[in-house]
């Protein structure tokens, strides 16, 4: 689920923060069930929460940023001059979101043991692209 939930957040046309709020409610279920020393638990469930948070900080932006795209491509004088440079700012934001949530999958690493984390994800499952 890790890799499935990574790889569509990097490759999806929006920053992937809906579906990744999915994915991290899977990855808390995962932890509160696999990882019995408390205070273990309680370090990866922080790592996670603040995953969630950049989450739904995330869709709220996308939400706004769709509102907004949408009404300059409805307005009839709007020129490519005028949505270019704010899809260029949409890129660099949605890029900032997905290197915030790749260093918390880091930070979420570095608390782990490779067996906790086997545990919490699981074996690789199959290639979502095929």
């Amino acid at each position: 689920m890790l890799i499935a939930g990574l790889l569509y957040l990097l490759f999806s046309s929006g920053s992937g923060a809906i579906p990744m709020q999915t994915v991290l409610l899977e990855w808390e279920t995962s932890i509160q069930s696999n990882i019995a020393d408390k205070s273990l638990r309680k370090d990866l469930m922080s790592t996670v929460k603040d995953m969630q948070a950049l989450s739904k900080n995330r869709a709220k932006v996308d939400k706004k940023n769709r509102a907004e795209l949408l009404a300059m491509l409805h307005d009839y004088d709007t020129t490519t001059a005028d949505i270019r440079p704010r899809l260029e700012e949409m890129r660099k934001e949605r890029a900032l979101f997905q290197q915030k949530i790749i260093d918390e999958r880091f930070a979420l690493k570095d608390k782990a043991s490779k067996q906790d984390w086997e545990a919490i994800f699981g074996m690789p499952e199959q290639d979502i692209y095929e």
